[in-house]
């Protein structure tokens, strides 16, 4: 029994002893927006478009596009529900570390700021990737919602999830869907 309490102490102490450095408070004024003519800065409410690319922190997050899911023969919406699917990219301007990207970090919200359930296809990209300093992650995320949304949706991306850096969000309305609905 004395074995057993030394052994968890033991790996208690082992286990305080990890030191991970510290990461830099971000604030909305961190944010900039980068755009063909320049860098301007965003305030906190500032709404992006779909083809912008937003710098918020060690992210460079741009919504590449949004469309509409094309029945493929084996999978489809059920009764009463579209599926949307957004193409975006993150990348790590981090220079030292690495960086993870969680599907926490991402949602897709209706015109009255509900989070849209996510839906899993082939073909769609997965979440949790680790991405390296300097490397891109692009990929396309299923959401599922009612036929009789016509939108707007918001895509936000939140740069930490505890964090106090404002999440970045890029508008879209059904006309900017491609595809048919």
């Amino acid at each position: 029994m004395k074995r057993v309490i030394l052994l968890l102490l033991l790996a208690i102490a082992v286990a305080g002893c990890y030191d991970e450095p510290p990461q830099a408070e971000l604030k909305p004024s961190d944010a900039e927006h980068v755009e063909a003519e320049g860098t301007s800065e965003p305030t906190s409410a500032q709404i992006f478009a779909i083809g912008d690319t937003v710098t918020v922190g060690h992210w460079e997050v741009t919504l590449h596009g949004v469309k509409w899911y094309a029945y493929d023969g084996y999978w489809g919406p059920d009764y009463g529900t579209d599926w949307i699917i957004v193409d975006f990219a993150v990348k790590n301007a981090d220079e030292a570390r690495s960086q993870v990207v969680s599907s926490q970090r991402i949602n897709l919200y209706d015109a009255d700021g509900y989070a849209q359930e996510r839906t899993y296809l082939a073909g769609t990209g997965a979440y949790g990737e680790r991405i390296q300093p300097g490397r891109i992650y692009r990929t396309d995320i299923a959401y599922v919602i009612d036929v009789k949304d016509k939108g707007p949706w918001e895509f936000g991306f939140a740069p930490e999830i505890y964090g106090k850096t404002r999440e970045v969000v890029f508008r879209f309305t059904a006309d900017e869907v491609r595809g048919r609905r």
